[in-house]
Order: C-alpha cells, then structure tokens, then sequence
C-alpha cells in the first residue's frame, strides 16, 4: 500500500517523505529517547491511554539499541507526533506466522497543536508501508498489532484507515478497561475506508 496523498507527496533520501508540509522518517538511533517520553507524556496522557512510565521509558530507550522503532513526523522543524513498534508484545495468532515474527505497536501520540493534518493516519500507514515501514526495516516480522481504549475512538479510526484491522475486543482487567486488539500483516487486504465509529465493526475480524 502506499501513503494516502502519495500524488503530492515528495519522496526525499533517507527514507524520508514530506505530504503536505509534514515530514515523515524513522527516527535515528541516536534519538533522544527521554525527549520522545516526556512528549509522550505530555500530549499522550489522557484517559483513555494508558502509560506505565517505568515500562514506556524503556521501550523507548531501545530506539538505541535498534530494538525499538520510532516512525515520527515534524511540522516546521518541530516534532509533531511519533509512532513506536518493538518485536514481541503478547499478541500473535498460533495458526498464523507464530509468536516471533510480530511486532507490537506500544506508542501512538499526535500534539494537538498539529491535529487535522492527518498525521495519525499517516503515521499509522508509515509504520506498515512497503518502503518506509516495518516489512522494510525487518522483513521478518509478519504481523504487527496494537491495543487501544474501546472508546478512543481517534486512534481506532486512525489504525483502521492506515490498514490496520479490527480483530477483537476483551474485558482488560490489568487496565480495569475494555481494549480492542487490531493487527497488520504482510498479506491483509486493503484498509478498510470507515469514516465513523458506526462502520468500524464492518472492518473486522482479521481473522476467521
């Protein structure tokens, strides 16, 4: 698949693509890790997101290591918004590609100064687009998921339309929430093109 306005968008070295004023790169290792936490926590702390610090703090700082990968946009030079993955995370299907050849999406974060560019779509496709994504950075990798609120609404829409789809929602008794998993693999179908919550459920299961 490729990004959603690829017609205008500019393809740029390093892996980097700029739509509509907004650049796009995987962030280089030598990224500062305690920057992308306090952005984090400082745009990505609401209700509806869980944050365990200890644990985020250092999920990102193997963006170091290569263990974690940072896809981020910037607007004027300014982070904007990010989207992690790190290999392994609980989720995986036992009659698909197995338990090592996933990846878990752990943060999602846009600032709300920078909402209604479309950056979390766009970020959500980054992260499973055939060149700038994961099958690119790690051709291993088959799967990747992601859990969000039952309620955040936002940020399941913006999975489902980077390509992401719906695969089912539990009782979450560790965050006292209902969550919803979603999944991408390296053979699903097109995105789904819900708009409103209504159409969501149409999206999945991804597996049956």
């Amino acid at each position: 698949r490729r990004l959603r306005g690829m017609a205008s968008a500019a393809a740029m070295p390093g892996g980097t693509r700029v739509i509509n004023g907004v650049e796009y790169r995987r962030l280089e290792p030598s990224y500062d890790s305690e920057a992308l936490f306090a952005f984090n926590k400082e745009h990505g702390s609401t209700p509806l997101n869980f944050i365990p610090d200890d644990a985020v703090r250092a999920h990102l700082g193997r963006i170091a290591t290569g263990e974690t990968i940072v896809w981020a946009a910037f607007c004027e030079g300014e982070l904007a918004g990010f989207i992690s993955g790190e290999r392994g995370g609980g989720y995986w299907t036992q009659t698909g590609a197995g338990e090592e050849p996933c990846c878990f999406i752990n943060e999602f974060v846009v600032a709300p100064k920078w909402r209604g560019k479309r950056i979390g779509v766009n970020l959500t496709t980054v992260s499973v687009d055939p060149e700038m994504g994961i099958w690119a950075q790690d051709p291993s990798t088959k799967e990747m998921y992601t859990t969000v609120h039952v309620d955040n609404i936002a940020s399941r829409t913006a999975f489902i339309k980077g390509g992401y789809r719906e695969c089912i929602t539990y009782r979450d008794d560790k965050r006292d929430r209902n969550t919803t998993v979603l999944k991408m693999s390296s053979v699903s179908l097109p995105a789904c093109s819900a708009t409103s919550p209504s159409e969501l459920h149409s999206c999945g299961p991804a597996d049956s």
